[in-house]
């Protein structure tokens, strides 16, 4: 008999969701602050409903250390629910297991909160430890906690752990697979090598937000990162998943992507150059926005991009899209005025424009600028100061 398990990670129950450039209004980031909350039910139900030995949840279950009582509550009630499941939690890098965590029993137990029920074993050490599961196929599960400073540069693959004798060696652990991609904290990093050099049988890892197999030299999953249940930020976008999976006798392991979350974020981006009015980018908008989604539910991020002739400024209508999804944002940062800026320097001195001195100005500041940040506010400001001598009007669109 083999072993079946549901996996997920890096829900980010509580997170705030005030990402400025997706702009929810408040009504509808509470309501999906709601929903992120109720796919950890809905995956935890169906573990039950697929007749699962295993929940593993390797770390980022919150969004932050200190978590919401009614969200504690809501956990503890749902995970007892699903008995006799047992499930194994590995604290992260964003809930690390700290005394004042919502996984302490003591910090628990000090504002009268009801323990965390006996079919949850959550990791509480900065080391490797081993967990026998009492029922079914014969499983050890062996896990590490994130504990907070300290840990997140510790190589926690490097040395050979000491794993049991028995049929079924499961790994739980939230770490960075190198290499370690663009912006991407790092968190207990590893390599393949050292992850295969366990010999673990199956290795749920939490930490990064897309989907992932880990296959050896032979093509076997030997591990897997969910990715997050939900999207919640712009460098998520796309379908999210759980994962059912199952351990055969043979030791081959099988993976289901799972999506629960009735959303999916779409960044979607409208290159306006050829463009003369705003009706034609409205137009491009809708046609691009269709292209990238016809469903209600979702939400969508479009990023305008290209060139704009200058001295046409553009209006899009209030509320555009509004009735076709859920949320739609806009991001003008990509869409820059069809300003000839050579010409301006090109100008002779003699005969000097208000336009031309202006650029001219700039132009130095930027030339001396020590940083790409440094540059792009000052190319703003020179955008943003030929609006004003060419439109007569200011508006928010050039920074980042």
């Amino acid at each position: 008999m083999g072993v079946k398990f549901l996996q997920f990670s890096d829900a980010h129950l509580d997170a705030k969701l005030r990402e400025s450039k997706l702009s929810l209004p408040e009504e509808k980031r509470l309501r999906r602050q709601r929903e992120i909350r109720q796919l950890v039910e809905k995956a935890c139900f169906l573990a039950r409903e697929r007749d699962c030995d295993l929940i593993l949840i390797p770390g980022d279950l919150f969004d932050d250390e200190s978590a919401d009582f009614d969200t504690i509550g809501f956990l503890i009630d749902t995970f007892a629910s699903v008995g006799p499941v047992r499930i194994f939690i590995a604290p992260g890098n964003h809930d690390p297991f700290v005394p004042q965590s919502p996984y302490s029993s003591d910090f628990l137990a000090e504002r009268g909160m009801s323990p965390w029920p006996d079919n949850v074993h959550i990791f509480s050490a900065g080391v490797f430890e081993t967990v026998h599961v009492p029922a079914g196929p014969e499983v050890a599960v062996t896990g590490i906690a994130s504990i907070g400073r300290g840990i997140e540069q510790k190589r926690i693959l490097r040395c050979r752990i000491d794993l049991p004798a028995v049929r079924f060696n499961i790994g739980v652990f939230h770490g960075s697979r190198e290499p370690l991609p663009p912006g991407k904290d790092v968190a207990m990093p590893f390599s393949d090598e050292e992850l295969f050099r366990q010999g673990f049988d199956y290795a749920a890892i939490g930490h990064y937000h897309s989907y992932s197999e880990i296959r050896d030299t032979d093509g076997r999953i030997r591990a897997a990162y969910s990715g997050t249940p939900a999207s919640q930020r712009l460098n998520e976008d796309g379908e999210k998943f759980i994962l059912f999976g199952e351990i055969s006798e043979r030791k081959t392991v099988a993976l289901q992507r799972v999506k629960l979350d009735s959303r999916t974020l779409h960044v979607v981006t409208v290159n306006c150059s050829g463009l003369t009015h705003s009706e034609a980018v409205v137009r491009k908008i809708e046609e691009e926005a269709r292209k990238a989604s016809q469903s209600r539910d979702d939400i969508l991020f479009i990023k305008l991009e290209g060139r704009f002739p200058r001295g046409v400024s553009l209006k899009l209508p209030d509320n555009l899209l509004a009735d076709k999804y859920f949320h739609v944002a806009f991001d003008h940062n990509g869409l820059q005025p069809d300003y000839d800026l050579e010409r301006y320097l090109r100008e002779p001195q003699q005969f000097p424009t208000v336009e031309a001195e202006f650029v001219k100005a700039l132009w130095n500041e930027e030339t001396l600028a020590k940083d790409e940040r440094q540059k792009r506010l000052i190319r703003a400001a020179i955008y943003y100061g030929l609006d004003a001598l060419t439109l007569q009007e200011i508006r928010w669109r050039y920074e980042d």
